[in-house]
């Protein structure tokens, strides 16, 4: 288990505003004013991520060190699945912004072409994150056994999940629920997982040609 001091975490944003590879200044301007904000919404949920894995792990030792005292837990518990779950739909909302500028990625667009790797590499370093998330918005569809969600459950037959049922379950730095498959899905809340978070933030910003100094977004 890791120890976390609450910190606020930082990035650093590259220049003041993102720049269209080939518009006209005027059409520039518009283009950036769109697209800059989601960039910074992007290094957020950076932050809130952060923010949550601090929050589980805190929560964490403090379940451990009170079930050894054979002290109350209180609401600890809740506190650990909540901060969990803030991590999880930090990831993704991440990626589903990740998607979205890969889907509109190209010249046109003025979307880097290489964000539909940073896309990939995403789903690759956090497998279990969308499955997971997708558990997480369909509860009553868990705890009923079912496999599926929403509408797909009204177009098929209903289909119970066999074998054990797993919701929430916290193991270490693992955070586990089945998912729609019926298999238990698994999302690692620890330093390795914020510093590849950081990472593909950070591939994504570079990719952008950006206008004016540096921002440090802790001070911002």
């Amino acid at each position: 288990m890791h120890t976390f001091q609450y910190q606020c975490p930082t990035w650093t944003q590259p220049g003041q505003a993102v720049k269209h590879p080939t518009f006209s200044d005027h059409t520039s301007l518009q283009w950036s004013q769109l697209m800059t904000p989601l960039l910074r919404h992007l290094g957020q949920q950076y932050v809130d991520a952060a923010l949550a894995a601090q929050g589980f792990h805190q929560a964490r030792g403090e379940a451990i060190r009170r079930a050894r005292a054979r002290e109350p837990r209180a609401c600890v518990g809740s506190l650990v699945d909540f901060h969990a779950r803030a991590f999880v739909f930090a990831l993704d909302n991440f990626a589903k912004m990740i998607a979205q500028l890969a889907l509109v990625a190209g010249d046109a667009s003025g979307v880097p072409p290489k964000l539909a790797k940073v896309g990939k590499s995403f789903d690759k370093a956090f497998p279990g994150a969308k499955d997971v998330r997708d558990s997480l918005h369909h509860l009553e569809d868990r705890l009923l056994r079912l496999k599926g969600a929403g509408k797909e459950l009204k177009k098929k037959k209903l289909v119970p999940i066999r074998g054990p049922l797993v919701v929430g379950q916290v193991s270490g730095d693992d955070y586990a629920m089945t998912t729609a498959d019926g298999v238990e899905g698994i999302v690692t809340i620890n330093p390795a997982s914020l510093a590849e978070l950081k990472a593909h933030l950070d591939s994504t910003l570079a990719a952008f040609t950006w206008l004016g100094e540096p921002l440090d977004m802790m001070k911002w």
